[in-house]
């Protein structure tokens, strides 16, 4: 091959969604992946794929998510008592499995959960 660069005819490169064609929807159905699969960004590729035509890497949709979540950040409620409650009750249960603990409370995101319990709620249980 001369020149070391490959082409695309038309047709090729019309099937090809690019990031000029990226909208809102695509944040969306991103949002709802990450809430499906957790974190798992390679799952979340190929879900993304199948259900959006668009191919992209999983650190891309990661880098992309970053983006867009301080957006979602802002529509999470807020910990109250009684989640604080759930927490130290799945910790003491689970034994500080946190697939276990964050997979029972989807509404907040992992690390959320974590962070709550080691900075708030370690001191009052007495455990990890």
């Amino acid at each position: 091959m001369k020149g070391g660069k490959k082409t695309m005819s038309k047709t090729q490169k019309s099937h090809i969604k690019t990031l000029e064609n990226w909208d809102v929807e695509y944040d969306k159905l991103l949002s709802n992946l990450v809430g499906k699969y957790r974190y798992i960004w390679k799952k979340i590729a190929e879900q993304f794929v199948k259900e959006s035509g668009y191919k992209a890497s999983p650190a891309f949709l990661k880098d992309r998510f970053k983006h867009i979540s301080p957006y979602i950040a802002q529509n999470e409620r807020k910990m109250t008592q009684k989640d604080d409650d759930k927490i130290v009750e799945l910790v003491e249960k689970y034994q500080g499995d946190w697939n276990k603990i964050t997979s029972e409370m989807p509404e907040f995101n992992p690390n959320r959960i974590k962070n709550r319990f080691y900075h708030k709620l370690r001191k009052q249980v007495g455990v990890l």
